[in-house]
This record gives structure tokens, sequence and C-alpha cells, in this order.
């Protein structure tokens, strides 16, 4: 009977040990720019206030940088840059459902199921004070 009971007692202590997490599981950091690098497909609008022009399928690229945001890019569908190489910081929205991308004078989201809206300023034909807004979803 005592050599029941001990090894009852030894089997538990055994099992208490072997379900023990002595060990932390490292916490997962999630990288904005890395998530939402890639190729979008939308539509591009530009106004000035009394010109306005709309550039279907224009391509909105996003390239992620090593310190840690990213450069963008707005293609129009002829293949002429709206703009290049801009640079921003990646961020989330409070909720944390969106990425957010801001830079000077400029503004967007990105969901996390890749739709994209983002608006800024740039200049057509040299002329300035255009207002663009780019809305579109990634490519797969």
């Amino acid at each position: 009977m005592k050599q029941t009971i001990l090894g009852l007692f030894a089997a538990l202590i055994l099992m208490t040990a072997s379900c023990s997490n002595d060990e932390k599981d490292e916490p997962t950091t999630y990288d904005p720019a890395t998530e939402i690098a890639g190729t979008y497909l939308g539509e591009t609008k530009v106004t000035n206030g009394t010109s306005s022009y709309s550039y279907p399928e224009s391509t909105f690229i996003i390239r992620k940088e090593s310190t840690g945001g990213v450069r963008y890019y707005l293609i129009q569908n002829n293949g002429k840059e709206l703009l290049t190489n801009i640079y921003t910081t990646v961020g989330y929205s409070q909720d944390k459902s969106e990425y957010v991308l801001a830079a000077i004078n400029e503004n967007g989201t990105i969901t996390k199921s890749g739709n994209i809206s983002y608006t800024g300023t740039c200049s057509v034909n040299g002329e300035k004070g255009y207002t663009f807004t780019f809305i579109g979803y990634k490519e797969k």
C-alpha cells in the first residue's frame, strides 16, 4: 500500500512537471512596413478646384525601407509617375484596425484586408496646387 501511494505521488509530480511551461513564449512582433509593402491597383482622382482628372487603373507601389518606413510611388495608367520616391513612416490607427501612412500634406489608411485610401498634394504638368486621392486594393 505504501509503495502504491508513493508511486501515485511520483506520477503526480511527473505530470505536474511535464505540464508546466517554464519557458515564456517570445512575443510576436509585427512590422507594419513589411505587411503593407506591395502593389495596389485602383483609381486616382486629381483636382485643383477648377480642373479635375481621373486616372483609372493607376498603380500605387509601396516599398519597405531598411529604416522601418516605406517609400511609395503613384503611377498613372499611361506610365507617368504622379508621385515618386515619397518617404513616410507607418503606424496603426487607434483601434489597430488599419495601418496609417502620413507624410507632409498627405495621409492615408490601409485596412488589414488590403484596401487603401490615400490623399495628398501634387503637381500636374508643372502646375502646383492639385490634390489627389487614390482608392484601391492590394494586388494578390
